[in-house]
C-alpha cells in the first residue's frame, strides 16, 4: 500500500463531530457528510458546551462546526487546543473571500467530493503539524538531556539553576549548590571499558535523582561531575543532601557486579545566592582534598558535618 493510498484509506473512516447552531442544522450537516463519505463516523454535539466535553470523551479526527459558533464559544477553542491531533474545519455561509487561520467549507458545497477533500487535507495537514510539533520537543529536550544519565546536562543546568538563585532572592530564601565529582573514573574507563564507566555514570545519575528533594534540580555538567542546585536550603540541609546521596553512592559500590564508586562533594550556599558565585565557591572547594567524604564513618565520629565553603 502505497503512502498515498494508506492516508486516503485513514481518510475514508474518518470520526467527525459537527458542532451547528441548531439541531436541525446539525442533522443537515450529517445527512450531506454520510451521502458523500458513507464510511465517515459523523455524530453531532447538542451545544458547544457539549462539544467541549465530546471533544476529551472520544478520540476525533475532525470538527465540523459552524463558523459564528465556533468564534462565540471561548469553551470550545480552550477544550480543542488540548487535543492537537484534531483537526478544525469550519462551515460558512456563503463562499466568500474573507480570510480564515483555518479551513473553511461553504454550507452549499456540503456533501461534495470537493468538500470532504478539504476535510481530508485538513485532518493530513493537522497530523504533519502534530508530528512535526513532537519531533521540536523531542529535539529540544534531547538538547537539554544528558544522554548517560538521563538527567539535565551543563547548559541547561546553568540557564535553570540562574532562575533558581532570582526566584530564591525574589523570595528572601537562600539557596545551595551541591557538586558530586566521580572518583577514579578514568581508571574505571581504562580497566573496565567505557561502557563501564557509562554503566557507572548511569548508577551515580540515578541515585542523585533519587535521593534530592522533589524541585531540586540534578544535573550531569562534566565528565565525571553532578551538581544538584536546592532552592531555600542552607549550608546545614545541603551538607545533609549532600551526605546522604554520597553515602547510597558508596553503599550502591557493594552489590554483587557493581563497580565500587565513591565521590568528591563540595557545598556552597548563601542567603542572597548569585549563581555564578556559587558555583566558583564549590568548584574551588571540590579541588581541595578535604572534599573528599570517604571514609564516610570518619565525619559521623567526629561529629563533622562534612566538606563545606563557609
Amino acid at each position: 500500500m502505497t503512502l498515498r493510498t494508506d492516508l486516503r484509506t485513514q481518510a475514508q473512516q474518518l470520526r467527525v463531530l459537527v458542532v451547528e447552531r441548531d439541531a436541525r442544522a446539525a442533522r443537515a450537516v450529517i445527512r450531506a457528510v454520510a451521502a458523500a463519505e458513507p464510511e465517515w463516523m459523523v455524530q453531532s454535539a447538542r451545544s458547544a458546551g457539549d462539544a467541549a466535553r465530546l471533544v476529551g470523551r472520544r478520540p476525533w479526527d475532525a470538527l465540523l462546526v459552524a463558523e459564528p459558533v465556533w468564534e462565540e464559544h471561548e469553551e470550545l477553542r480552550k477544550a480543542v487546543e488540548a487535543f492537537p491531533d484534531l483537526a478544525v474545519v469550519l462551515i460558512r455561509e456563503e463562499d466568500d473571500a474573507a480570510t480564515s487561520p483555518l479551513p473553511v467549507i461553504a454550507r452549499s458545497a456540503l456533501g461534495t467530493p470537493e468538500a470532504a477533500g478539504a476535510v481530508e487535507a485538513a485532518v493530513r495537514q493537522q497530523r504533519r503539524l502534530r508530528h512535526r510539533s513532537t519531533m521540536l520537543r523531542w529535539l529540544e529536550r534531547e538538547a537539554r538531556t544528558d544522554p548517560v544519565t538521563g538527567l539535565a546536562n551543563r547548559p541547561a543546568f546553568r540557564e535553570e539553576f540562574a532562575e533558581l538563585c532570582a526566584e530564591s532572592r525574589r523570595r528572601g530564601l537562600p539557596a545551595a549548590l551541591i557538586l558530586f565529582e566521580v572518583v577514579g573514573l578514568r581508571v574505571v574507563n581504562d580497566v573496565h571499558g567505557r561502557e563501564a564507566g557509562e554503566r557507572l555514570l548511569h548508577r551515580i545519575g540515578r541515585i542523585v535523582a533519587a535521593s534530592v528533594r522533589t524541585g531540586d534540580l540534578a544535573a550531569r555538567v562534566d565528565a565525571g561531575r553532578f551538581a544538584v542546585a536546592l532552592g531555600g536550603a542552607d549550608l546545614v540541609l545541603a551538607r545533609r543532601i549532600a551526605r546522604r546521596v554520597a553515602h547510597e553512592i558508596e553503599r550502591s559500590g557493594q552489590h554483587a557486579g557493581e563497580i565500587p564508586a565513591a565521590v568528591s562533594i563540595a557545598v556552597a550556599a548563601g542567603k542572597d545566592p548569585d549563581p555564578a558565585e556559587l558555583w566558583a565557591r564549590a568548584l574551588e572547594e571540590l579541588r581541595q582534598p578535604r572534599a573528599v567524604p570517604l571514609p564516610l564513618a570518619a565525619y559521623a565520629a567526629s561529629g563533622d558535618d562534612g566538606p563545606s565553603v563557609a
